[in-house]
């Protein structure tokens, strides 16, 4: 077997920046993965804006507050990978998924 590429089971993603976002993809089949890797990008300029690995066998990553910003549109792609201490071998990256962030609407009732 071997590893396969990973996917997300939505073809959009929208959420206020300033708060904690859990993103989560999926893995059906292949051989057990050990970590993966995340890679989100300037929807705009298609500059790499963000990277980040982890060892794990979860399929969540945690997008802390502010890493993004509200206003600005983003690509999201994840991979997954096997480390040992003498080899390393990657997945094939998932789609790029599209992120819209917005600040958290507010309501007021002035008058009742």
């Amino acid at each position: 077997m071997a590893l396969v590429r990973p996917s997300f089971s939505f073809e959009s993603l929208v959420f206020d920046a300033q708060k904690d976002n859990e993103i989560t993809f999926n893995v059906f089949g292949g051989d057990q993965y050990t970590g993966y890797e995340v890679e989100i990008f300037n929807n705009e300029t298609n500059e790499l804006f963000f990277s980040a690995s982890k060892t794990t066998y979860s399929k969540k990553f945690l997008l802390e507050a502010n890493t993004l910003s509200n206003g600005i549109e983003y690509r999201i792609r994840v991979r997954t990978c096997i480390i040992t201490e003498t080899s390393e071998e990657y997945s094939g990256y998932s789609d790029q998924v599209i992120i819209k962030c917005y600040s958290t609407p507010t309501c007021s009732i002035d008058n009742l």
